[in-house]
């Protein structure tokens, strides 16, 4: 009979056991290691948080740690280290601390996860710890993976950004050099367009591009946040398919086909283009060769260095259109009231 009890006993152990694990694995989903810490502190009662092996929080707890929590704490990293230990359980002035490491990839150097809970620690406090290592394992690596993309696209994003800057300065060899780590690669012949949209959804959109302008370079605006610039091969005559929200809400200035090293004279093209497109129910504009020279063959070539400009650089959101320094990516210095566009066919 006792036999049957502990049986029982064991078997309902194991059944709350599987029912602990199922709820922090659906905490994970719902919002990662943040909501299983969570759930973590709410079943135990103890303060569970993450740190690193110097016990600095890698994810602090809910509630601040006091100077007896975070000392215990980092008492508990330096044996797990020194020993080398697969965890470890301090008692001190009343505390209990478990300390266990996370399971790290790819070189990451992953945290640990650690409890602290006034004596008597609850007996199933070392079990659950040693179950949430391994969801809290998944769900660190998949923050830490993000994080990284993260600061990848940022640098990218930078990198596309001085690209672009030297194209319109007309450094194309540097360009290219810069360029040739990314993809797609330059082409010979470009079309730009200046795109204007409402600034919140102006990330939605360089994703909606990417998917549907193959081979285009495409690079919000440093100093307008309602711009892009967008720099598509300019081989063949244009057949644009625009995303519908894209067309929806924004204008669209388009340049005609010129050389790479030419960008320059693209850019200003696609801004008075833009310029047309604001006036226009479908909202998009295209330039056409046209007398004012200045804009169909560029800028003059001249010998010696090109002299500085120190113009004041706007940087509201919609604010007034003044010409800027060209290394600041300006509207062009051409007067646009004579400059004959097209409608895109």
């Amino acid at each position: 009979m006792h036999g049957d009890l502990r049986a029982d006993t064991a078997a309902v152990g194991r059944i709350r056991r599987a029912d602990d694990v199922l709820d922090m694995q659906r905490a994970a989903r719902k919002g990662g290691s943040g909501p299983v810490l969570r759930w973590l502190a709410g079943r135990t009662g103890a303060t569970v948080f993450l740190m690193n092996s110097a016990g600095t929080p890698a994810h602090p707890p809910h509630a601040p740690l006091g100077e007896a929590e975070r000392g215990l704490a980092l008492r508990g990293a330096r044996e797990l280290a020194e020993r080398r230990l697969g965890s470890v359980a301090i008692d001190q002035d009343g505390l209990t601390c478990i300390v266990l490491p996370l399971d790290g990839s790819g070189g990451a150097a992953a945290p640990l996860l650690a409890a602290v809970v006034p004596r008597p620690a609850p007996p199933e406090l070392p079990l659950l710890l040693a179950d949430a290592t391994s969801v809290l394992s998944l769900s660190w690596l998949a923050e830490h993976t993000r994080r990284k993309q993260h600061r990848l696209r940022i640098a990218e994003a930078g990198t596309r950004e001085a690209v672009m800057h030297l194209l319109l300065n007309g450094h194309t060899s540097a360009a290219r050099q810069i360029a040739g780590a990314l993809r797609p690669a330059l082409p010979a012949m470009v079309r730009v367009y200046v795109i204007e949209g409402p600034p919140r959804v102006r990330g939605q959109l360089v994703g909606e591009l990417t998917d549907v302008a193959e081979g285009a370079w495409i690079v919000p605006c440093p100093v307008y946040a309602d711009h892009l610039f967008m720099l598509a091969p300019g081989d063949g005559a244009p057949a644009r398919v625009w995303p519908p929200g894209l067309a929806a809400v924004c204008w669209i200035g388009e340049s005609s086909a010129v050389p790479l090293r030419e960008t320059a004279t693209g850019y200003a093209q696609a801004f008075h283009a833009l310029a047309a497109a604001r006036g226009r129910p479908e909202r998009q504009a295209s330039f056409v060769a046209n007398p004012d020279l200045a804009l169909t063959i560029g800028p003059p070539r001249r010998p010696g260095p090109r002299p500085s400009s120190h113009r004041s650089v706007p940087t509201a959101p919609g604010g007034p259109r003044t010409p800027t320094a060209r290394n600041c990516w300006p509207p062009p210095r051409h007067g646009s009231a004579s400059t004959p566009v097209r409608r895109p066919t």
